[in-house]
């Protein structure tokens, strides 16, 4: 099997960005609120994170196919985190 380079870098990367996410996540989780962040940005990252899974399967790119799953799960979180918590203020 020949890996792509290609490939690989973007599972990293999407990787990397999915474990940055899931920092927030636990932040979101110790502050118990949300403050001066537009939810917005993370909902457009997580549509893209869904045509991300279509589009590296469709190409291929099973270690970028793997790393948006990260990017995805992350994301969804943080958006249920968000709504959940900003609820309680509102």
């Amino acid at each position: 099997m020949v890996i792509d380079p290609s490939d690989l870098i973007t599972g990293i990367l999407e990787v990397t960005a999915g474990f940055f996410q899931f920092l927030n996540c636990r932040q979101i989780i110790r502050d118990r609120e949300i403050k001066g962040v537009l939810w917005h940005l993370t909902f457009f990252y997580t549509s893209w994170s869904l045509w991300d899974v279509w589009y590296f399967a469709h190409l291929g790119q099973w270690f970028a196919w793997a790393g948006t799953w990260v990017v995805l799960s992350a994301s969804v979180l943080w958006l249920h985190l968000a709504i959940y918590y900003n609820r309680d203020h509102e």
